[in-house]
């Protein structure tokens, strides 16, 4: 079994430790791009390993949001709607 990030080898299991049961394995990196890939192959003919629980965190979150430009076009409709309402308001 091997786990490839980005190309790399990040881990490579060679053999299996009967009877070992689960083993966390962690690490940690760093993408290369949005859509750096993950993979696992697994070459093993006589046995097998369980796969579970794949856990990809993204650590460099902005505390600051961007707006999508459709919720620019609402903030803008909004605003004239307004500035019109109040232009031709009736005293």
């Amino acid at each position: 079994m091997e786990a490839l990030w980005d190309g790399s080898h990040v881990l490579n299991l060679t053999t299996w430790i009967s009877g070992a049961g689960f083993i966390l394995y962690s690490f940690d990196v760093t993408a290369s791009s949005s859509a750096t890939p993950l993979q696992f192959n697994d070459r093993a003919r006589h046995s097998f390993f369980y796969l579970d629980d794949i856990q990809v965190d993204d650590l460099h979150t902005s505390s600051v949001l961007t707006p999508e430009p459709a919720s620019l076009v609402l903030l803008a409709a909004g605003l004239l709607s307004l500035i019109a309402a109040k232009k031709y308001a009736i005293d």
